[in-house]
């Protein structure tokens, strides 16, 4: 994220396709990253960790991307010197599998269906026409408190009757003033966003892979102190040659430290990390082992506050297929107002399963 302590404004991290070398057993695509602050240019260095699976058609499995997008203008509530804006929405999201059920053969009246999250885009801005009579915008930024993205495992259902998946995703966003007012900045009372979040589906048959939920990482920090990293497991079906560890849900919220602590928790960010890294899979028992980041972090010059932070990780199992993971750097720097988007190119080595 950024080199010093921002609001925060459009933040991004989309991989935008991969496409396998033939026979070079390599994986080439392309990562979109933003941020900005909504205010002054600044350096930002953002960074995505990424898998790549590439199933064998011989398999029983299938991959397929879709996205859910939704815009709104939040309304901020409360006392004119602690105001509170909070947005909390179910996305319902659908997409018609019948072509990939029907590339499964009869194993596709045996195929469970998972899904997972890829990557998202959060914009948003202040409209001084829509603020209240005497409110200005101070910038297309907010003093985030709570952001929570998850895909609710219950929802997902497959009618095999039409071909056609559901499943729901949950997304909330809150912001608030930080305990100086901003430094005397005014508080932008409503707000206009527009976010669009990737999902991974999974259809795979028992002789095809699973994917399996992990147990849920909880994590309790504050911005001057944050968490190391966290180190987890998950074990799958024993045997399969392949596995990767994504995720099916994240999020963070600043609460109090102390029982007197001002209730204006906003507060200026230096980085934000939420990441599923060092993963070692072993295949004879099935268990991805793996370190967990989530924290958010801020130097001495910004009120501390303590930060609850999550991961909802899942480990995927394809048999017959090649896998590999990297992480990718990106740079965005311009002396506007608003950050550039960069885009990157990735190279992924990906170890070949039963082919």
């Amino acid at each position: 994220m950024a080199a010093t302590p921002h609001r925060l404004g459009t933040l991004a991290s989309r991989p935008l396709g991969t496409a396998m070398v033939p026979r070079a057993n390599r994986s080439a695509g392309r990562v979109a990253m933003a941020f900005t602050p909504g205010v002054d240019g600044d350096y930002a260095h953002p960074t995505t960790t990424l898998a790549v699976i590439a199933p064998s058609p011989a398999a029983p499995a299938a991959l397929l991307t879709t996205a859910l997008a939704i815009n709104w203008t939040d309304s901020a509530t409360g006392p004119d010197d602690d105001p509170v804006a909070m947005s909390a929405f179910v996305l319902h999201g659908q997409l018609d599998v019948a072509r990939a059920l029907a590339s499964m053969g009869p194993a596709a009246g045996a195929a469970e269906p998972a899904v997972l999250l890829g990557g998202f885009a959060l914009n948003m801005s202040c409209n001084p026409a829509l603020q209240p009579p005497g409110e200005v915008c101070n910038s297309n930024g907010i003093w985030a408190t709570h952001i929570a993205v998850e895909i609710d495992n219950g929802s997902v259902v497959l009618d095999r009757a039409s071909g056609v998946l559901h499943f729901d995703l949950a997304f909330e966003l809150g912001r608030a003033w930080t305990p100086d007012k901003g430094g005397g900045k005014p508080f932008n009372w409503r707000m206009t966003f527009d976010a669009v979040f990737d999902a991974t589906i999974v259809l795979a048959a028992p002789a095809g892979g699973r994917v399996t939920p992990g147990a849920r990482v909880e994590l309790v920090s504050s911005l001057w102190a944050p968490s190391s990293a966290h180190s987890a497991a998950i074990t799958g079906k024993p045997g399969v040659p392949a596995g990767e560890v994504g995720i099916t849900g994240w999020g963070f919220s600043l609460v109090p430290q102390h029982a007197n602590e001002t209730s204006r928790l906003g507060r200026y960010f230096e980085s934000i990390a939420f990441a599923v890294e060092k993963q070692v899979y072993a295949p004879t028992s099935g268990t991805a082992s793996f370190a967990v980041q989530a924290h958010l972090t801020a130097p001495l010059t910004v009120h501390d506050v303590g930060v609850k932070a999550w991961m909802a990780p899942a480990l995927v199992q394809l048999d017959g297929v090649s896998s590999g993971s990297t992480r990718v750097v990106g740079v965005v720097c311009e002396d506007v107002k608003l950050f550039s988007t960069d885009v990157v190119d990735f190279d992924v080595p990906v170890a070949a399963g039963k082919m």
